[in-house]
């Protein structure tokens, strides 16, 4: 089926206007209409100890509810989503698709089955990610900045090879170097650097 729906989820620190205006470059990156998840801060400290938080799989995250809601009435639906975050928005992200693939399995499906029907079904795109680890099953972009120092928060400026990182089975990881001086961290270095989804990720013919 036709793509015709993706969801962002916003990062650290960013109001409900920072996020309308950044959905709209992912709307141009992914050529797709985009809808937002709002990811509600508390001010960069707050909102830096719930990343930490949802890293780790501890605490209640409203966002990490819903995005698992969406996603599992896409599943049940048969219907195929995209997912978009930006640094901890892709923390969220990966913690709602582990809770999703819970759900399933919990009401039946064997894990094969669940990971197989994620593949066919739901593609995760990310962007300065802050997370190490993504669950297997989803087609995954991750789009990484060799200048950004979430790299080492995340780990992945140890390659996404090293024993501490999983970008998730298959996973395409794309890197870029915009150089320190040059916003590194900034969404619009990331749209600058960007390639598509469907040039990065390869499926099995």
């Amino acid at each position: 089926k036709p793509l015709n729906k993706t969801v962002f989820i916003n990062g650290i620190a960013q109001n409900r206007g920072q996020m309308n205006g950044m959905m709209q470059q992912f709307a141009n990156m992914t050529q797709t209409e985009v809808v937002g998840l709002y990811n509600a801060t508390e001010g960069w400290l707050k909102d830096a100890v719930q990343t930490v938080g949802d890293r780790l799989d501890l605490g209640d995250n409203p966002a990490v509810e819903s995005l698992k809601n969406v996603i599992l009435d896409q599943v049940r639906d048969n219907e195929p989503l995209r997912v978009v975050g930006y640094s901890q928005g892709s923390v969220i992200a990966s913690r709602a698709i582990q809770d999703a693939k819970e759900v399933l399995m919990a009401e039946g499906m064997s894990q094969p089955d669940v990971e197989a029907k994620l593949r066919e079904l739901l593609q995760v795109e990310t962007f300065a990610t802050a997370h190490s680890h993504y669950p297997d099953g989803p087609a995954y972009v991750h789009h990484m900045n060799k200048s950004d120092p979430i790299t080492l928060f995340s780990f992945y400026a140890l390659g996404e090879n090293s024993p501490l990182v999983d970008p998730g089975d298959d996973a395409a990881v794309h890197w870029f170097n915009s150089g320190i001086f040059n916003h590194p961290h900034s969404i619009n270095t990331y749209e600058k650097n960007h390639q598509r989804f469907e040039d990065l990720f390869k499926t099995e013919s």
